[in-house]
């Protein structure tokens, strides 16, 4: 009995090895033009407590489009890089890591706008988990 519990101890603690790299991994990455990485990164804890969806037709996801523009719009107005956007795409992402399938997130990509002139750069993304938190790039 006792080595049971020893073997299931170890396979407990690989797959949470396993499963915690999954957020040392951006998961969208650009270069600017002016040679700067910008990379976004999704911790692990952040993922894992959002609802799951599986994709499926019919079901409902727990975060609508017009609640995302919502969000994402709130966050313009709090900005103090600039003034205004103009959204470019938005879409909703199913989350790589093999270990969490059924988690998904929204990602807006924009060009923000300075004095009225529209910037056109990589790496003007928002990520918005499924339980409305905001998760903002990484200028490296």
């Amino acid at each position: 009995m006792k080595i049971l519990y020893i073997v299931f101890i170890a396979v407990v603690v690989f797959l949470n090895q396993a499963y915690a790299s999954c957020g040392d991994y951006p998961i969208i990455k650009g270069k600017r033009s002016d040679g700067r990485v910008v990379s976004v990164y999704i911790k692990d804890d952040y993922i894992m407590g959002t609802d799951s969806w599986g994709g499926e037709y019919g079901k409902d996801i727990a975060l609508s489009q017009s609640e995302v523009l919502g969000i994402f719009y709130d966050w313009v107005s709090k900005s103090d890089q600039f003034n205004s956007v103009k959204v470019f795409s938005i879409s909703l992402n199913r989350h790589g890591c093999s270990e969490l399938k059924d988690k998904w997130y929204y990602t807006i990509s924009y060009n923000p706008l300075v004095n009225g002139l529209e910037l056109q750069d990589v790496g003007f993304w928002l990520i918005i988990l499924l339980d409305g938190r905001v998760v903002e790039p990484v200028v490296e």
